[in-house]
């Protein structure tokens, strides 16, 4: 699977994730929010290793 396509994966699983934490977060349960929030942190840092590892030279 070439970057690209698993940025927009990745940039999904987060939108999906992030409307989880806000779900949790009205229902009260800190300690599962702060779990996806590091879930999160993982997908940004994923998404910026691939983004560097592509030629930005070439459009998307």
């Amino acid at each position: 699977m070439d970057s690209p396509e698993q940025v927009q994966r990745l940039l999904r699983a987060a939108a999906h994730l992030c409307h989880a934490e806000g779900e949790l977060a009205k229902a009260g349960y800190p300690e599962w929010v702060m779990k996806l929030e590091s879930i999160l942190t993982s997908i940004d840092l994923e998404i910026a290793y691939l983004e560097a590892g592509r030629d930005l030279s070439q459009p998307r």
